[in-house]
């Protein structure tokens, strides 16, 4: 009888296991992994129930947390994750998504004496000010990866070129991996569906919809799709803007929604599980953000066949070659209406087109968690 495979132990670094896109990519990744080969254990920094917890439990992964570096500070942080990981390894790989931040985690799992450490750039910018303080920690903390990690992960190259210094991720340490997706959950979507899920709203199914899926924050810009509203109602359009998602901004959205005489049209559907479904009902998915390092949940919307606007500063590489991603400039919400205008029947219903596109460009996540697991092995990587 074969022996079975020794597990490989990964600690994956996240803030919370929360619905955003690095979360997302790496609860697909869990899904679909060998997990009798690999086994996850999630770093948090909350002790909040997060969206996805009991489902990584459901699948055997283990869930901790400690305090997070804003609150115990640098010294702090590092001396509370290096007696994390030497308290309850030993781990053969230590991943984190948590971008600049990864500086100081790669140093504490290198002076733990972890075998493998790969820093992975979900985002293209900052998430906050950009503040001297800011560009002086981004600095160190780019340092600090050079320095301690083994790997670089991007999930796009605006992504790579923020936070890596290239010229020292030569020969293969800074890859690209893209966030690929579950295609087997798009399969089966149809109108029929579609106009069902409308009826579940009260949505008429000849209304436009136009929806997003994201958390409520100024990163995704929900205000501009709420002015955006004020502008259709003014023109008289039948239409509904569905919200997807929730978060710290929500009210303040909603807020914005009253006063401008426009919560009739907006509908705010808060955290589901049924996202592709949601999705099918959508006439065009609105990414309007401040900046994406990604913007996965496009590619989602690509899957279901569903158009794309997005914004300017969302990555050419979300566009995967279907005819459905609209990149426009945040400054001119005008195009942004006369975009809306044209979406109407824009719908690609060629499965086999879109599966096979998606998938040559590396998103499928049944094409590519070989790859995956090929890098988190120490023997092959």
């Amino acid at each position: 009888m074969k022996e079975r495979a020794k597990s490989v132990r990964i600690l994956q670094a996240v803030g919370m296991m929360n619905r955003g896109g690095a979360e997302t990519m790496l609860m697909t990744m869990f899904r679909h992994i060998n997990r009798d080969e690999f086994e996850f254990i999630f770093l948090t920094h909350s002790d909040a129930v997060g969206a996805y917890d009991q489902e990584i439990l459901n699948l055997g992964g283990k869930l901790h947390s400690i305090h997070s570096l804003g609150t115990l500070g640098y010294t702090g942080y590092f001396i509370s994750l290096r007696r994390f990981i030497l308290n309850n390894g030993p781990f053969d790989v230590v991943h984190s998504h948590l971008d600049w931040q990864g500086g100081v985690i790669a140093l504490a799992a290198k002076s733990a004496g972890v075998k493998k450490i790969i820093v992975h750039s979900h985002s293209s910018s900052w998430e906050k000010p950009n503040t001297f303080i800011y560009r002086l920690l981004h600095t160190f903390n780019r340092f600090l990866i050079v320095l301690c990690a083994d790997e670089g992960w991007a999930c796009s190259r605006e992504a790579g070129e923020f936070l890596f210094w290239k010229r020292f991720f030569r020969n293969g340490k800074y890859k690209k991996i893209p966030n690929a997706i579950d295609l087997d959950l798009y399969s089966k979507l149809t109108i029929d569906k579609a106009n069902a899920m409308r009826r579940t709203f009260g949505i008429p199914a000849q209304m436009l919809v136009f929806g997003q899926v994201a958390s409520f924050s100024w990163l995704k810009n929900q205000t501009y799709l709420i002015e955006l509203a004020t502008e259709l109602k003014k023109k008289k359009w039948n239409f509904r803007i569905v919200f997807v998602g929730d978060g710290a901004m929500r009210q303040e959205v909603e807020d914005l929604a009253s006063a401008r005489r426009v919560s009739s049209e907006i509908l705010f559907l808060g955290l589901r599980d049924d996202i592709p479904e949601c999705m099918n009902m959508f006439d065009a998915l609105l990414l309007p953000s401040v900046f994406e390092g990604l913007g996965i949940v496009a590619i989602e919307a690509q899957a279901a066949g569903i158009p794309c606007l997005v914004s300017a500063r969302v990555p050419q590489e979300v566009d995967m070659d279907l005819g459905l991603v609209h990149h426009l400039p945040l400054e001119s919400p005008d195009q942004w209406i006369a975009s809306l205008e044209n979406v109407k029947g824009r719908r690609c219903f060629d499965r086999s087109r879109i599966n096979n596109s998606i998938t040559a460009r590396g998103y499928s996540i049944r094409e590519s968690i070989g790859e995956i697991e090929r890098l988190y092995r120490l023997t092959d990587a």
